[in-house]
């Protein structure tokens, strides 16, 4: 890759040009719902970063987000993973962090092999149907290390 174009390659982190909607703009429905997320994924992040772990999944990751925010105030030796039952969204967060080393993979939760000392629902319980949410919690408790987060 010439230089110039591995300096802008580089320097490409978010495809922007994806912001913009072709729809009627709302400013207040875009606006107040994405201070909302940004404050309480500000929070969760504070509280992760003051426990001592190496493993964290998050369950129903959707685009990747907060492992996004995670990678950039963390030690590189942290394994961040993600999963989600959207193929979809699963490939966002893939494109979305490109080239961070984390993982992100389309699964339920009862399919994870792996123990975790963090796990993170954000925005995960409230699409669980009432029927399945025992089951789901005690998955989610399975995977969890001795000493593990929630």
């Amino acid at each position: 890759m010439k230089e110039k174009f591995k300096i802008q390659d580089e320097q490409y982190s978010f495809p922007y040009h994806h912001l913009v909607s072709f729809q009627p703009f709302n400013n207040y429905s875009v606006m107040s719902w994405g201070i909302e997320y940004y404050i309480y994924i500000n929070k969760v992040i504070d509280i992760i970063k003051k426990i001592e772990f190496k493993s964290l999944l998050d369950v129903g990751c959707g685009e990747g987000k907060l492992i996004l925010e995670l990678k950039k105030v963390l030690s590189s030796d942290k394994v961040l993973s993600g999963i989600d039952l959207s193929e979809r969204v699963i490939l966002f967060a893939r494109a979305f962090n490109y080239n961070n080393r984390a993982e992100f993979k389309c699964k339920n939760i009862s399919d994870v092999s792996d123990n975790y000392d963090i796990i993170t629902l954000i925005e995960t319980i409230e699409h669980i149907p009432d029927e399945e949410v025992s089951s789901f919690i005690k998955n989610i408790f399975n995977k969890l290390n001795a000493g593990g987060s929630l």
